[in-house]
């Protein structure tokens, strides 16, 4: 399991090729220091999870509800109103 967390990590840090279908998008918050990724069904391994790339374990839930938010098809706010963080989204494409 923390290998395939280190893997979506580093995936989604990558640079995709643009000629290839993402297999997902990641949002990032700056301020909790907080990754949702979103994978798509034809990665085999769907679903949104949540890594911490920084000192802190939780984030904030107004983060939280922003990312499924834009997941379920609403546009990403660019900053939480709580936390203050900058967030951002990146395509996912995961090494195979």
């Amino acid at each position: 399991m923390k290998k395939l967390l280190l893997l979506l990590l580093a995936s989604a840090f990558l640079p995709g090729c643009l000629t290839v279908e993402p297999d997902g998008g990641a949002v990032e918050c700056s301020a909790c220091e907080m990754i949702w990724l979103r994978l798509d069904p034809s990665t085999g391994i769907p679903g949104t999870y949540l890594v911490a790339h920084g000192k802190k374990r939780r984030p904030c839930r107004s983060c939280a509800r922003i990312a499924e938010a834009f997941f379920g098809g609403a546009e990403l706010q660019p900053r939480c109103q709580r936390c203050g963080g900058g967030l951002a989204y990146r395509a996912v494409n995961i090494l195979r």
